[in-house]
């Protein structure tokens, strides 16, 4: 996933959750190990290479408003969602 923010995974679940209107606790639990370190220090990311341009935030809401729930697939066994969006 890539867009133009550099967020938290913990900040995107809040926004996320904010935006499907569920209240769930979002626990940001620090992993050792280099491949975590390699994270944080934002290892992962390549700014000469980002293509997205919608902030996080308009995604979700313009998914939304299309009527479809975002990331269903992903987080099905986290989130209890409605039976209307299960078979997607």
């Amino acid at each position: 996933m890539g867009g133009p923010e550099v967020l938290p995974i913990a900040e995107l679940a809040r926004r996320y959750l904010a935006a499907v209107g569920k209240r769930r606790p979002v626990v940001s639990l620090p992993l050792p190990g280099r491949v975590s370190r390699g994270y944080r220090t934002g290892g992962n990311l390549t700014p000469e290479h980002a293509v997205g341009t919608i902030p996080f935030e308009r995604y979700l809401d313009e998914q939304l408003a299309a009527g479809t729930w975002p990331y269903s697939d992903a987080i099905r066994s986290y989130l209890r969602l409605p039976r209307r969006f299960r078979s997607r």
